[in-house]
């Protein structure tokens, strides 16, 4: 932030801090620039560019480079990021100052992400005012930006639902120890390695699991995202009993390939029972992120899979929302004519799961009744 004074402006001028909202004497506040004097357009009126922050947030700055060089590092020692640029110039006409800018994913769906790095762990009202403001100017950057806030803290519910309505993913504390944990326990930072390892702490696993499935969004641009949180969600669920699963496994036409197979040698009595009387030797599992329902095309190219002599008759899709009519056709069909057992898991099934697991419960209960109610509306 800037120290100096506009002459135009009075010093014993009343106003707030644009970030905790404490009002404060311009005379004593410290000058920022929403948009620096370098890159803002000279259409642009000067009075709605300046932001007045107090002297403690104004400290803050030193802390937020410190987190953007910490996030930064972390990314570079993850595999879904790559091309990652610090204090980077986006932008064609307007150029904008983005904290980070970086790619995430693979080549074939890979998305650009501008992230607005904030290092207070507490949002007010006007810190999420603020945050959003600065946020929606790089909405000039272009359709295929994903905009993302990182901070070391947590949102209540009507603030996440402000950066939601925004289209503004929201890595928080939780987010950022999930998708970094790894990376977390082998980067040493005297400031906010313990911030994060304290999160695993406080917060259990199946607490921070339901949360990134409420935080990842549904659509195409997400279906790596959530189909490596379903198998780490799975995983964590039922391996063991169930043996680590083979990703992305296709058949020997190469044709067919499923997102997750559980090979199923367990004495457990569910898992038992399905190997017995569905031949599941293997669970396999498709992953569909999306905003919709499951179509029947999805049914049948899990069901083409399934074979009594290869993984078995059993499968599950993981999905957001369930089957639209014609996949629940599809999926009777598949059991009434070739005796292959297609299940349908939603979100709202997976959180139960994970409730259970955490109440040290059973959460196959949960896939028994799923099965059963299917079986029972044949």
């Amino acid at each position: 932030m800037m120290n100096y004074r506009q002459n135009r402006l009075k010093n014993d001028e009343p106003t707030v801090c644009a970030y905790c909202n404490r009002p404060i004497n311009i005379g004593s506040a410290a000058i920022e620039h929403l948009v620096p004097e370098s890159m803002r357009s000279f259409a642009e009126p000067e009075p709605g560019n300046l932001l007045f922050a107090c002297a403690e947030c104004n400290s803050l700055v030193p802390r937020d480079i410190q987190f953007i060089r910490y996030l930064s590092a972390l990314m570079e020692r993850h595999p879904e990021f790559h091309d990652i640029e610090n204090d980077g110039l986006v932008g064609d006409d307007v150029r904008y100052r983005a904290d980070i800018a970086t790619f995430r994913g693979r080549k074939r769906a890979q998305k650009r992400l501008i992230i607005k790095c904030k290092s207070f762990a507490e949002f007010t009202p006007s810190r999420v005012r603020t945050t959003l403001d600065q946020l929606r100017l790089f909405e000039a950057v272009g359709d295929d930006v994903q905009l993302v806030l990182a901070f070391p803290g947590m949102l209540d519910d009507s603030s996440s639902t402000l950066f939601k309505e925004a289209n503004i993913e929201v890595w928080d504390a939780l987010r950022i120890f999930d998708t970094f944990e790894v990376q977390i326990a082998d980067l040493s930072d005297p400031t906010f390695q313990k911030v994060f390892l304290e999160i695993r702490d406080r917060v259990s696993i199946e607490q921070r699991l339901i949360r990134r499935l409420e935080n990842c969004p549904a659509g195409a641009d997400n279906w790596i995202e959530y189909q490596n949180l379903i198998g780490v969600i799975l995983k964590h669920l039922f391996s063991p009993p169930l043996m680590e699963p083979l990703v992305e496994h296709s058949d020997a036409t190469k044709v067919n390939r499923r997102d997750f197979i559980f090979p199923n040698y367990a004495d457990d009595k569910f898992w038992q029972f399905l190997r017995h009387r569905y031949s599941a030797d293997y669970i396999v599992v498709d992953a569909k992120n999306h905003s919709k329902r499951v179509k029947k095309d999805h049914v049948s190219q899990l069901a083409n899979y399934l074979k009594g002599a290869g993984v078995g008759k059993f499968g599950v899709i993981a999905c957001r929302n369930g089957p639209d009519k014609g996949a629940a056709i599809t999926a009777r069909e598949q059991w009434l004519i070739y005796g292959k057992l297609v299940i349908f898991v939603t979100s709202h099934d997976l959180e139960r799961m994970l409730l259970a697991k955490a109440a040290q419960g059973d959460p196959t209960k949960i896939l028994t009744d799923i099965i059963q109610d299917f079986r029972l509306s044949i």
